[in-house]
């Protein structure tokens, strides 16, 4: 074994594949947590309880870790790690565990899948989550985890094996937007391919239409609505783009300003609505009601009673929508202003804004579409935060190589076949 100043590689015959030892010790840290979060969202946490998801999450953790130690040699990246670890051990002991411990575990396992390629991530997460997908719904057909329908007004409602009805809507998104961005080179290559009569890299139409199926039987089965549209928007933009042949998205100045303006826009707009919010008014509770399933009055209630601080602050959240004193923050926005503060917010808000910039400034079409999609659904529910239900926010590091390399001259990036590298290419020095 080899190792050089970044990575450590095995050495084996040219013909095969090199395995990178950051790349393995990563990806078995992604489908371990995949794994566990789909155990503990689904009806095996009845099974094996919560210790079995803690203890894979510690040793996940303790994997990134050793992972970042041992390949990452650059003194100021270890620093970080223990400024960071330490800054959210302070947020820990003044009465925030929550909060510390989503710090800790977003920024370890961002720090982790530095210099890997956010195209193999997907194609990894893609897979994971597929066969913990299916896994779900088998054993819920053969009645292991199986649980009776939720009667919610007027809705009957399947939970399909997972915890809450809403799950099953939720996990779907990895599925598409992974699977899309995995196997779909960019517009370019698409249309130089398609000009010399060769299959391009894009999703086949089958596939999309078996997605689709699923999505929607997801949809007649738990009646949730908001994930189902937007998961069939994001096909409709996908079919429009790559089939099609129209480039929705771009490289000029006013597309990389409206990338860069969305998400935090549509944060000042739903903190906005959500301040004027008066449920004395029938004009609000129709709109409340019909659009949005009362989300609108639960973000105004965590409003009032929590307000927005600079560092955030314990909310105490009841989710079983069976209960009387039902209270949850599901809008993306307000629950990250409410509960992690007003300057975590503008550094994730400004994270997603970036990797929307550099979608377009690549003219990375898929993740695009991508970005659009999880800032309206963001409107509604929450899963910035969640890799086994999103994990664009991996796309960082690829977003930052595409904004260093415009600064120094280089042009832009255009991939072909796969993106470009979140850092240097496996196996050459800088």
């Amino acid at each position: 074994m080899i190792f050089d100043s970044r990575a450590a590689r095995v050495r084996i015959p040219q013909e095969a594949p090199r395995v990178r030892l950051d790349e393995l010790m990563t990806f078995t840290g992604l489908i371990l947590w995949v794994v566990q979060a789909y155990i503990e969202d689904s009806g095996f946490a009845v099974i094996f309880g919560t210790e079995l998801g803690k203890l894979i999450r510690y040793f996940c953790l303790l994997l990134f870790l050793v992972r970042i130690l041992l390949s990452d040699m650059h003194l100021a990246a270890r620093a970080f790690s223990v400024a960071a670890v330490f800054f959210c051990y302070l947020m820990m002991i003044q009465k925030m565990a929550g909060s510390g411990i989503t710090f800790l575990q977003l920024f370890v396992m961002m720090m982790a899948v530095k210099d890997i390629s956010f195209k193999k991530i997907c194609k990894v997460m893609f897979w994971t989550c597929l066969t913990c997908y299916l896994g779900v719904l088998l054993f819920d057909k053969i009645g292991l985890i199986w649980r009776p329908p939720l009667i919610d007004g007027d809705r009957v409602r399947d939970y399909m094996g997972f915890r809450f009805v809403s799950f099953p809507s939720f996990y779907i998104f990895n599925l598409f937007f992974c699977g899309a961005y995995a196997y779909t080179g960019s517009l370019d290559e698409v249309r130089r391919i398609r000009l010399n009569r060769q299959c391009p890299p894009r999703l086949p139409l089958w596939s999309l239409a078996v997605l689709e199926g699923i999505n929607l039987l997801v949809y007649i089965r738990t009646n949730t609505n908001i994930p189902f549209l937007i998961t069939t928007f994001f096909v409709f933009l996908y079919l429009v783009s790559f089939y099609g042949g129209i480039d929705l998205f771009p490289d000029c100045g006013l597309m990389r300003f409206l990338a860069g303006a969305c998400y935090p826009v549509l944060a000042f707009l739903t903190y906005q609505v959500v301040s004027r919010y008066n449920g004395n008014n029938k004009k609000w509770l129709k709109i409340d009601d019909k659009l949005t399933h009362f989300r609108i009055r639960h973000a105004a209630e965590g409003l009032k009673r929590y307000g927005i601080h600079p560092f955030g602050q314990v909310v105490y959240q009841n989710g079983d929508l069976q209960s009387p004193n039902y209270f949850y923050i599901d809008s993306a926005y307000m629950k990250v202003l409410i509960n992690y503060g007003l300057i975590f917010a503008v550094i994730l808000f400004g994270i997603y804004a970036m990797i929307s910039v550099a979608a377009v400034k690549n003219r990375d079409t898929v993740l695009c579409i991508w970005m659009v999609c999880i800032a309206g659904y963001s409107l509604m529910n929450n899963v910035l935060m969640d890799p086994e239900q999103c994990c664009s926010l991996f796309a960082f590091w690829y977003a930052l190589d595409v904004m260093r390399r415009g600064r120094r001259g280089g042009g832009r990036n255009i991939f072909t076949g796969a993106p470009p590298g979140n850092g240097p290419q496996p196996g050459l020095s800088t």
